[in-house]
C-alpha cells in the first residue's frame, strides 16, 4: 500500500479490542490488522458493496468478514463508540482517517522522510538558454561546491531539456524550486556525471 501502516503497540489493552478477541480469540487480532490494512488502501472507508474484493484481498469468506465488521460497529463497543462506524452504504475507522490526515499534513510541509521542503523561488537565477530550471544563485553557489561547476551546469542543462519534454511527469514541477532535483545521487546528477565521463573519454580518444 502506498500509505506506511502503522498499529499502537497498546493496540491490546483497547477493550473493545479485548471484547472482540474474547470472542474470535487471536483471529479475530487477524481478522482486524486485515481490514485495518485494506481501510489504509481506501483513506479509512469501505463501501459494503466493495466487500467482496476486500474478502479476496484478505482471505476471509465474504460472510464471516461482513459478520466481523458488523460486529465491530454494533457489538464491540465502549461508551458507545465501536471499533469501526458505518452510514447506510458504508463502514470506516476514524482512527485511520485521522492518521492519513496527518500524514498529508506532513507530506505537504516537506516533512516526509525528514527531508524539508525547499520555499519557492524569490530571486530566481537568470542562466542563458535555460527556460525552465528554478534555483536561487545561493543555492547554486552551494551545488558548484558541492559537486562543482561543470557537474551543476551540465545537470542544469539535462534538467532544462527534461522539463521543455512537457511529459505528464516533468509538467508536474514546471515552476518549482528544482534545487532537490541535484541531491547526492539523483538522476541529474548521475546523468551529468556520465555526460562529462563520456566527453573526457572521446576526448581522450580523439589525441
Amino acid at each position: 500500500m502506498s500509505e506506511i501502516f502503522c498499529e499502537s503497540t497498546s493496540i491490546l489493552s483497547d477493550i473493545k479490542i479485548v471484547k472482540m478477541m474474547s470472542d474470535y480469540g487471536f483471529i479475530g487480532f487477524g481478522y482486524y490488522i486485515a481490514v485495518i490494512a485494506e481501510l489504509y488502501k481506501t483513506g479509512g472507508r469501505y463501501v459494503f458493496e466493495d466487500l467482496g474484493i476486500m474478502a479476496k484481498n484478505t482471505g476471509i469468506e465474504r460472510k464471516k468478514l461482513r459478520n466481523f465488521i458488523d460486529n465491530c460497529i454494533k457489538k464491540y463497543t465502549h461508551n458507545d463508540i465501536g471499533i469501526f462506524k458505518s452510514d447506510d452504504t458504508s463502514f470506516y475507522c476514524e482512527k485511520v482517517i485521522d492518521t492519513l490526515k496527518k500524514r498529508k499534513i506532513k507530506k505537504s510541509n516537506g516533512e516526509k522522510g525528514g527531508r524539508p521542503s525547499r520555499p519557492t523561488i524569490q530571486d530566481r537565477m537568470i542562466v542563458n538558454d535555460i527556460d525552465f530550471v528554478n534555483l536561487e544563485k545561493s543555492d547554486y553557489d552551494k551545488l558548484v561546491e558541492k559537486f562543482n561547476k561543470e557537474v551543476i551546469d551540465t545537470g542544469i542543462q539535462i534538467l532544462d531539456n527534461w522539463l521543455a519534454k512537457g511529459s505528464k511527469t516533468s509538467k508536474e514541477h514546471i515552476g518549482k524550486n528544482h534545487y532537490g532535483f541535484f541531491r547526492k545521487d539523483s538522476w541529474v546528477i548521475n546523468e551529468a556525471k556520465k555526460k562529462l565521463e563520456k566527453e573526457t573519454a572521446s576526448k581522450w580518444g580523439s589525441v
